[in-house]
């Protein structure tokens, strides 16, 4: 129903605004996270590695 109406009044998904958006958000936490808590680093990119393996492999 949103989307319907999203789009008939002429709105669009803007994907370089988005990637943009992302990318933002993802450069702000490895600063915040590496400056702040540089000890968690090695764990976070296990995780990560891991969630990767699991849900996108």
């Amino acid at each position: 129903m949103f989307g319907i109406r999203f789009a008939e009044a002429d709105h669009s998904f803007n994907i370089t605004r988005a990637v943009l958006v992302l990318e933002y958000m993802q450069a702000a936490i490895d600063v915040i996270i590496t400056r702040d808590h540089g000890d968690v680093v090695p764990q976070l990119l296990a995780a990560a590695k891991q969630r990767l393996e699991t849900f996108h492999a």
